[in-house]
């Protein structure tokens, strides 16, 4: 377990400070990253600059003893190589170029005089440079493989400056005015560092990054108390406290008896415990053992007081880079590292490491629950160093067993292959029983055919194949997905092509060969099955202190067109400054040490929008502003934790904190609490609840430390529990029905089951997956199979749905899918087909746009400017021509035809109108992007919501009104819509309302039993004297299998039956007449049986009726077109045959129907009229901007406008007559007529499907209506 803790105000610092306790040694160790350098105009090299606390003060590197920088160096006087990979490799004393102990073959060093260079395998070379009393020899030049370097000036031992070949600064050092001090000038001044180490040292103190030199004296700091041992005679970090206030505090065992002992028995002092303090509370403590007692539970026999430094080994003759691997006999040491939760549930990691300090072993033990990982490696545990291979440092073996007190387990395994210069070989997952094997370019003596000449080392990857061992097949077990080739710029090598033989792709690249752009990407060019597509082509410009790179894309298919991606990026940092993507542009501005600043969208632009950001380190907290001066502020724990956020809107809220986290000592997340607050109803000026909400979610965890269950404000529990022994995933709702997923790995088998809340199996279906987790076939508990071929590309190209139907007949469907022939990397589908019946096409050119669509021999095309991914123009199959307007900033289209609309700054639409129509709306919209209010063709809906969104008050057209109340859990408590006050009450523990109470217009009682769920359940509606009981029961897939429903005396049953495909096939209903469902010519009926065809279209239906006669009805589709309807012929003559053949028009719409009438479309698809057979217009219809239909005239009628809020009908008007309506809990309750000078309501009874069954006006008859099974109401 890593106990690495980083101390800083937000996780996105970039030079964090850690502290972090080694838990192989028990050493406190503190570094700070500094600068990440990317040199030479961000063509490289890279180096990573970091400081680090040296317990030892042996060295001045020009911060004075007692910091260092993390660079790789020589100890010449012990011969050690240490790279900053953290390997260190002992060499000869009389000759530093040669290793003399085990190591890897991916290195090679030359001595020449005073110079020392390494050359690594993948061509990049560090120079080291001897101090004059050739004790150390430092990083004086690194070089990478293209031949740009990084520039180290030394002083002896003192780092003065780093320079790059354009000898460009990004590091220098000076002394202070405090002697003690040092301020680092870092990225040619863009921002500095100061470090401080006192005359005593017992403070170290490193500053945070500041813009402006010799501004340290009041930046805030990481300060560190030191104090000198003399027990181990060495320095010791008693405690870091960050700019926050945030404290670590090291308790170290530092006497005999705490101390480890070396193989010498020199003490050696160890942390026993290290805490975390954050405005007085603790936020981690963990304690360590690196004594424990010895026990038998691991393979591997360490014995009492072995440790990290080798004491009480046997020592051989042979010197190493660690004084552990002389050791010649096996020896193995344990730590314990514990740490405890908020519920004093200890999480114990317990680790093992071998005498090369490998971890061999590891426990982690939380809740009972134990993962043990074992790792195996290419080494001999019975001799020391000098007969190990070079690989002794790399695993080749990697179990993971998961068990628990039942002592059942489950164990992953892992094998890896390497060659001698760590490269890997192969890769086996044995649980998912795949191997991936790798192949390399040996040019060590001549060039290879793909690869040039490359001397010393194997490096370049040749191919990569990856084998299904599941599959005995040889032939189709084995895939080969990449071969590489490589060409040389002035000695260095390049990848010149990436080709998967398998799916016949590849992109080859060339490069920029001379000047100062060599070695930087000129193209990429995309191949399938030897056709070129796209072509992206990479131009540059260096300025002063930005590097602009545009990527222009062609294809040789669109000659003349191109689309473009233009960065700029800091040449310092590589950080983007701004990006255009075709016209899409964003500016982003950093603070000096790298943090976001600022960020534009549509810069210099109408449309422009910015963010800004500040961070105060001493406040933990990170504050966020937008243009309209809304804030957010962040708040952080000593952790990086965000524990609070606080917004400010002006004139609504100011610092009001909307959520806070708390976090256990394991830094695992328990709670977060959600705060809303009702505010003044501005927009609808109604009274509305007064109150602040307080929402707190708990989060448990399993013994694997995922959080298993999530309990909600309500007391709802959720579960999400996945078990690795037995391998199974459990969610769902605690006493509800659950899911439960088995993943069975050696079958590559998933099973999903369905439980009810006593654990009853509902449901169940099976998926087989292939090697890569694509389903290959599933199988439902209903006998639907599926099998799912694929493409190349891996895309699904066919599937086969098999099952038996309802008569007994075996069916297959089997779905065809054909992708875009020339696209890689975007899934283009050019046709679909069901039983090689085609349903459409469609045509993209090599930059994937929609260039023609055909459907039913109609084609639709779309027409684009030269480098446009948006389509400016639609050309309907009718030959209207539609004009389009895209907005690239908002990535929206601003006009279709008439229709315009604009965005705001947040592009969110403000206004939308037809210019042909003149339909307009118009939106207000909140700090949020809520809509606050909607004008609609003059008429003006508002809104209302709490301070996080919760809709409080609404008025709407019609003098409607909305106006709502939340319980303490936010659950709705009361709507009042100004016919009807709707109460919810009695809330199960799933929050479900068990009785709803309605008063005013139409006093309603609904009560409902969900205690049968999920089979069954009882909804009981009272309106005046009318008593509706409704008893559902439902199938085990939750579909409605038979119901009962009760108004009064009457009652009707009806049972309803499913096929495989779950489609209704069969339907009875009996009971009172009244009830019976009628068809289109009121005839009761009594059964009905479904037959559907491929495509899913009822092709027959036989019917049984009250009357005893009976109709079989026939329907026939468009043999070109299977889901378009031709025509109905009915067995019994009382039913009129419907013939539409013909009677489409080109965009698929019903022109004609078979009484005659006749149909009128616009432009945009939308019916505008309808006459009868002799032309005579019956009505037409209007559209507002949005599409819905807001007005219907009537010859000799006045017009029936339609008004909508929030796209819901809400209000209808025909001359002086509005209707408005109320619904409660989805359900019609009342609709109100209102007149001049008088209103009406009608009371609706209403069942669960919100279909009236009785309707009440007045003092007239009361009216009853049945349903047919699919919604047909007489």
């Amino acid at each position: 377990m890593s106990n690495n803790v980083d101390i800083s105000y937000s996780n996105n610092y970039i030079n964090l400070v850690s502290g972090s306790v080694n838990e192989r040694n028990g050493f406190f160790d503190f570094s700070t990253g500094v600068v990440n350098i990317v040199g030479n105009n961000l063509k490289g090299p890279e180096l990573n600059i970091s400081l680090s606390f040296d317990h030892f003060k042996s060295i001045d590197m020009g911060l004075g003893e007692g910091l260092k920088f993390s660079l790789p160096f020589f100890d010449c006087t012990n011969a050690i190589l240490h790279t900053d990979q953290g390997v260190s490799v002992k060499l000869s004393d009389n000759n530093l170029a040669n290793p003399i102990e085990a190591c890897l073959s991916n290195f090679k060093i030359t001595e020449t005089g005073s110079l020392l260079l390494v050359k690594y395998h993948d061509g990049s070379v560090d120079e080291f440079k001897k101090t004059p009393k050739a004790d150390y020899a430092f990083l004086s030049k690194r070089r990478d493989s293209a031949g740009n370097a990084l520039h180290l000036e030394w002083n002896g031992t003192k780092l003065e400056q780093i320079v790059d070949d354009n000898d460009v600064e990004y590091l220098s050092i000076e002394r202070t005015s405090n002697r003690s001090g040092r301020e680092l000038t870092l990225l040619s001044g863009r921002y500095y560092i100061y470090t401080y180490i006192n005359s005593s040292f017992k403070k170290i103190e490193v500053s945070t990054p500041y813009s402006q030199s010799s501004q340290y004296r009041d930046q805030p700091k990481y300060e560190l108390s030191v104090h000198f041992s003399t027990n181990v005679k060495y320095h010791l970090i008693d405690s870091i406290t960050s700019p926050n206030g945030a404290l670590q505090s090291v308790d170290h065992g530092e006497r005999s008896g705490e101390a480890l002992k070396d193989h010498k028995g020199k003490l050696m002092a160890v942390v026993k415990q290290h805490s975390i303090e954050f405005n007085g509370r603790t936020l981690k403590r963990t304690t360590y053992d690196f004594k424990p007692p010895v026990d038998d539970s691991s393979d591997y026999q360490y014995k009492k007081d072995y440790n990290a430094y080798g004491y009480k080994a046997d020592i051989s003759n042979t010197r190493g880079s660690d004084p552990t691997y002389s050791i010649i006999k096996p020896y193995f040491y344990k730590v314990i590292v514990t740490e405890t939760d908020h519920d004093n549930q200890e999480s114990v990691v317990e680790c093992i490491y071998d005498k090369f300090h490998n971890l061999r072993e590891q426990k982690k033990i939380y809740k009972e629950c134990t993962q043990a990982e074992k790792y195996h490696y290419y080494l001999n545990d019975d001799v020391d160093i000098s007969d190990q291979e070079g690989r002794f440092k790399l695993a080749n073996k990697i179990e993971k067993t998961y068990s628990d007190l039942t002592k059942a387990r489950f164990t992953e395994t892992y094998e890896y292959d390497y060659d001698e210069f760590g490269n890997v070989l192969s890769e086996i997952d044995h649980v998912q029983n795949v191997r991936i094997d790798y192949e390399y370019y040996d040019t060590r003596i001549d060039k290879v055919e793909g690869c040039p000449k490359y001397e010393d080392f194997i490096f370049f990857l040749k191919k990569q194949s990856v084998t299904d061992l599941n599959t005995i097949d040889e032939a189709t077990s084995i895939r080969e997905v990449s071969v590489k080739k490589y060409t040389a710029i002035n000695n260095s090598i390049y990848l010149l092509s990436d080709s998967s033989p398998y799916s016949h792709t590849s992109i080859e690249f060339d490069y920029h060969r001379t000047n100062v752009d060599q070695g930087r990407l000129l193209s990429r060019q995309i191949i399938k099955s030897d056709q070129k597509c796209t072509k992206q082509e990479f131009a540059y410009l260096d300025n002063d202190s930005t590097l602009y790179v545009k990527c222009t894309t062609t294809a040789d298919s669109l000659p003349g067109e191109e689309s473009y991606l233009s960065l700029e990026l800091d040449q310092y940092t590589g950080q983007k400054l701004l990006i255009d993507d075709s016209g899409s542009i964003t500016k982003m501005e950093y603070y000096p040490d790298g943090r976001l600043k600022k960020e534009i969208s549509s810069p210099n632009s109408v449309y422009e929008c910015a963010r800004e950001y500040e961070y105060f380190d001493e406040q933990s907290m990170t504050l966020m502003r937008d243009q309209f001066n809304n804030t957010k502020r962040s708040y952080f724990d000593g952790l990086g934790n965000m524990t609070e956020i606080q917004i400010t809107v002006p004139d609504i809220v100011s610092d009001f904190v909307v959520e806070r986290r708390e976090y256990n000592t394991l830094g695992q997340q328990i709670s977060q609490t959600m705060i809303d607050t009702s505010l003044v109803a501005i927009q609808t000026g109604a009274s509305v609840q007064n109150r602040t909400w307080q929402l707190r979610t708990n989060y448990e965890y399993d013994g694997w430390m995922n959080v298993s269950r999530t309990i909600q404000p309500d007391g709802t529990v959720q579960i999400s529990d996945f078990n690795p022994i037995t391998q199974t995933e459990t969610s769902g709702l605690e006493g509800r029905e659950y899911k439960q997923t088995e993943f069975i790995l050696a079958d590559r088998k998933q099973i999903e089951k369905t439980f009810d809340k006593n654990n009853q199996l509902l449901t169940y279906s099976e998926v087989t997956v292939d090697m890569f987790e694509k389903p290959s076939t599933s199988l439902d508990g209903f006998g639907v199979t599926t099998n799912y071929l694929y493409d190349a590309l891996d895309r699904i190209r066919n599937t086969t749905k098999s099952y038996i139907d309802a008569e007994g007949e075996q069916r297959e469907i089997t779905k065809d899918i054909v992708y875009a022939p020339d696209l890689v990397g975007k899934d283009c589908v050019k046709s679909i087909s069901i039983n090689r019946s085609l349903l459409g096409e469609n045509d993209y050119d090599a930059f994937a746009r929609l260039r023609k669509q055909t459907i039913n021999n109609s084609v639709s095309t779309l027409s684009y400017r030269p480098g446009s991914m948006q389509h400016y123009q639609v050309t309907c199959p009718d030959g209207t021509v539609l004009d389009t307007e895209y907005d690239p900033e908002f990535n929206l289209y601003k006009r279709t035809g008439a229709k315009v609309q604009n965005p705001n700054l947040r592009g969110l639409i403000e206004e939308a109108y037809d210019e042909e129509t003149g339909s307009s709306v118009e939106y207000t919209h909140r700090f949020d992007g809520l809509v606050a209010s909607e004008k609609i063709d003059g008429v003006t809906n508002s809104y209302d919501y709490t301070l996080l969104g919760k809709i409080l008050a609404s008025s709407v057209a019609g003098d409607n009104y909305d106006i709502v109340t939340y319980d303490d859990f936010q659950r709705i408590e009361t709507v009042d819509d100004g016919i009807n006050v709707a109460r919810y009450l009695n809330f199960d523990p799933f929050s479900r309302p068990q009785r709803v109470e309605i008063t005013g217009a139409t006093p309603t009682t609904i009560t409902y039993d969900y205690s049968g769920l999920p089979e069954m359940m009882v909804t009981k509606t009272e309106q005046g004297q009318d008593v509706l009981q409704e008893i559902e029961h439902y199938t085990k897939d939750g579909l409605l299998e038979n119901k009962v429903t009760r108004l009064g005396s009457q009652e009707l049953v009806e049972f309803f039956e499913y096929d495989a495909m779950r489609r209704l096939v069969n339907y009875s209903a009996s009971g009172t007449p009244d009830l019976l469902p009628k068809d289109e010519i009121g005839k009761a009926i009594l059964q009905q049986h479904f037959i559907f065809d491929d495509f899913g279209n009822t092709r027959k239906v036989l019917s049984d009726m009250q009357d005893q006669t009976s109709n079989v009805s026939v329907y026939t589709y468009n043999p070109d077109y299977p889901t378009q309807l031709y025509s109905i012929e009915h067995s019994n003559p009382a039913y009129t045959n419907v013939n539409l053949e013909g009677k489409y028009n080109v965009h698929g719409s019903l022109t004609e129907d078979q009484e005659g009438k006749q149909f009128s479309y616009n432009k945009y698809g939308e019916l505008v009229k309808v006459f009868n057979a002799q032309m005579q217009e019956l009505t037409s219809y209007e559209y507002d901007v949005a599409g819905r239909m807001s007005r219907q005239n009537i010859p000799n009628q006045p017009a029936i406008e339609y008004r909508y809020a929030n796209d819901n009908l809400v209000y209808i008007q025909q001359g002086d007559l509005g209707l408005s309506h109320s619904l409660v809990d989805g359900r019609m309750v009342s609709k109100k007529f209102k007149t001049l000078n008088q209103e009406m309501i009608t009371d609706y009874l209403c069942n669960t499907s919100n279909s009236p069954l009785k309707v009440k006006r007045g003092n007239a008859q009361d009216q009853l209506y049945a349903y047919m099974p699919y919604g047909f109401r007489a």
